[in-house]
């Protein structure tokens, strides 16, 4: 029953529908070219307490700025050194 209501409320918002029909053609895109981005598999930067709260704190601030000039619910920051996972923040 609830997929049914899914179905008919993203008949009646455009921009839900919209915004599926890209995800899912960038979700076959991507899979298409095997460009799938594995977070488990990249290896995490260790660092002190004071570094971790600075970044994760500049990631805070950069989501919510992105949020005031965009239009989706929800964002998503990663931040890397190189090639190595330091933080994340998503909102």
């Amino acid at each position: 029953m609830y997929l049914i209501s899914s179905f008919s409320r993203l008949k009646k918002n455009k921009s839900c529908a919209l915004l599926l029909s890209r995800l899912l053609d960038t979700w076959m895109q991507l899979q298409d070219s095997d460009q799938a981005f594995l977070v488990e598999a990249i290896e995490q930067l260790m660092v002190n307490v004071d570094l971790t709260a600075t970044s994760l704190k500049a990631l805070q601030d950069a989501v919510e700025k992105l949020k005031t000039v965009t239009e989706f619910s929800r964002v998503h920051a990663m931040l890397l050194v190189e090639n190595k996972f330091l933080s994340l923040y998503s909102r």
